[in-house]
């Protein structure tokens, strides 16, 4: 599984959390977000890439503070990676 796909899995876990939390169905969050459900599935499942765009409405769906708790995991379990693949500016 490369990066994007390791990426993609966290989002849609944290996505999954969030979603039990707050006892939404993905039918019912998708409208929240005004995205289509089957898309919103898949992006739960980490089957797909997604858009900032996106991502910021699921998190107001969610009605979370900020976008970027979507991405918190990812930080620690996917930057790191990241940064060994590029060449770290320094």
């Amino acid at each position: 599984m490369d990066i994007q796909q390791q990426l993609n899995q966290i989002i849609g876990k944290r996505i999954r959390k969030e979603l039990k939390l707050k006892k939404l169905t993905i039918e019912s969050m998708a409208e929240l977000a005004k995205i289509h459900d089957t898309h919103l599935g898949d992006i739960e499942r980490g089957n797909v890439n997604t858009s900032l765009h996106t991502l910021f409405r699921i998190a107001a769906g969610l009605g979370l503070e900020t976008p970027y708790t979507l991405l918190h995991d990812a930080k620690q379990d996917i930057y790191p990676l990241m940064q060994e693949e590029v060449k770290v500016l320094k």
